[in-house]
């Protein structure tokens, strides 16, 4: 019902082009009803496990069903298990997948390596839709890009960040940013979580 209140938004506000993620997964996800100009998956990890499944190979699956005949798709980089999943769905269903290989390396609004991968990942999803952006387009973005709780820096409170790292490849992302942002400094960190 959200997302179909959703789609009804985007028509009334005339949106000519909508970026849509799934909730959770993507087979079985109610983005899944549209057919996207390209989809883009992002870099697999093991989360939501209870849905998803239990490996690597599992969660790609689910992933996958996001892939529509003939629609290109393009992925982050995959551990071989995903990989070993993805090509043959993306095959099966004659959608051509593109994994990027290189992080972007254009100035970055966004703090860590892994945004990196995720600009060069926005960029051939833009290219895969047919959507012929100027370089300077590009880099401006790509510049200007803020997203909060991801690395954002809380500047009432002194040198202090927040971030919604909530599994071990967000938490390696993290840490990565921070090495990268603050090099041979230690962080103390303030988790919050819950269960079940």
């Amino acid at each position: 019902l959200t997302f179909a209140l959703a789609l009804d938004w985007f028509r009334t506000r005339g949106n000519r082009w909508v970026i849509l993620e799934t909730g959770l997964g993507g087979r079985m996800d109610a983005t899944n009803v549209v057919t996207p100009a390209a989809s883009v998956i992002t870099s697999i990890g093991m989360d939501h496990m209870s849905f998803l499944g239990d490996t690597l190979e599992r969660i790609a699956m689910e992933k996958a069903g996001i892939l529509k005949e003939g629609v290109p798709a393009v992925s982050a980089p995959q551990e071989p298990e995903a990989l070993s999943v993805l090509r043959p769905a993306a095959a099966a269903c004659r959608a051509p997948l593109e994994i990027i290989t290189a992080p972007c390396e254009l100035p970055l609004g966004l703090a860590g390596p892994h945004q990196q991968w995720n600009a060069a990942l926005a960029v051939e999803a833009l290219r895969a839709a047919g959507l012929d952006f100027s370089p300077e387009i590009v880099a401006a973005g790509l510049g200007k890009t803020v997203w909060p709780g991801r690395f954002q820096r809380l500047d009432a409170v002194g040198r202090a960040f927040l971030d919604g790292a909530h599994n071990e490849p967000g938490a390696r992302a993290l840490v990565a940013a921070w090495e990268q942002a603050f090099p041979g400094e230690k962080a103390t960190i303030l988790f919050g979580g819950s269960t079940g």
